[in-house]
Order: structure tokens, then C-alpha cells, then sequence
């Protein structure tokens, strides 16, 4: 399933949605990393890690304890992900995103 330009929709678990195990999808109230979503699940941001290099400008973008975020999409090889925050998206390396802890919606 393709979202957007070069961006190919995939499940938390790395496989395509098509050819997921049911069992690697998070639940409402799940803690888990951003990078760990599923496309088009959300979740409110819990904690991000401040001796990350970027805590800073995430900060000033509103990836702040509270905010609501969207996981739009992962990019083909999983190094990318597309993010919603603020009505506006964002693409974010998949290792910083693993440092931003949300609670699933």
C-alpha cells in the first residue's frame, strides 16, 4: 500500500500491512516508542529522552509531554518515518523516534 511519494505503509512489526501477525499491534493505554506504531495509529506523547541531540528542536516543533501525534507512514527500508503533530507533518529518523514515548490512542 503506498502513502505519499516513496513512502510505503507498514505495520509495527516491520512487515507489510498485508502480511502482519496480529499479535505486533499495540492496544489503547499501550506504552510504547513512536517508532513502534503502526501507520495510523496515534498516541500523546509521554516523554522524550532530553540527552537526545534534537529534544531540543523537537521541543520547538510542540513534541512536548501532551501533544498528540499521528504515525502517517514508514519509509520503504524503515530508516524514515512520517509523522502528523500540530495539523502539520513531519518525517522523523527512526532512531530518534524510538526515544519519543507515547501512550497508544
Amino acid at each position: 500500500m503506498s502513502i505519499g511519494k516513496n513512502i510505503i505503509a507498514k505495520c509495527c512489526c516491520g512487515n507489510r500491512k498485508d502480511g502482519c501477525a496480529s499479535e505486533c499491534h499495540l492496544n489503547k493505554g499501550d506504552m510504547a516508542s513512536l517508532a513502534e506504531l503502526a501507520p495510523g495509529q496515534g498516541g500523546i506523547v509521554t516523554r522524550t529522552n532530553r540527552t537526545l541531540r534534537a529534544a531540543q528542536k523537537f521541543a520547538d516543533i510542540g513534541m512536548i509531554k501532551g501533544a498528540r501525534v499521528l504515525l502517517e507512514a514508514y519509509a520503504p527500508f524503515g530508516g524514515l518515518l512520517r509523522v502528523r503533530l500540530l495539523n502539520s507533518s513531519m518525517v522523523l529518523h527512526s532512531a530518534e523516534a524510538q526515544h519519543i514515548m507515547v501512550e497508544v490512542e
